[in-house]
């Protein structure tokens, strides 16, 4: 988080690095939020849909699961 902040050329990095984060420690509040913003920028991003569809299912939201990683 401190990098993102203090190096704003590292702030997408920074991004997706910390989704995956959250993820592992269970924060799929925090997760979400990160992969939607890094989404926003790479909307077609085949590793960070990727990771996000593995966040879905970790939590068991196969639902939406499925369709991120169909997209």
């Amino acid at each position: 988080e401190k990098a993102r902040t203090t190096d704003p050329a590292t702030a997408n990095q920074a991004g997706r690095r910390l989704a995956v984060l959250y993820d592992k420690f269970g924060d799929f509040t925090r997760s979400a939020s990160e992969y939607e913003t890094q989404l926003q920028l790479t909307p077609n991003d085949a590793e960070l849909l990727t990771d996000f569809g593995y966040s879905h299912y970790c939590r068991g939201d196969w639902a939406n699961a499925e369709a991120t990683l169909r997209r």
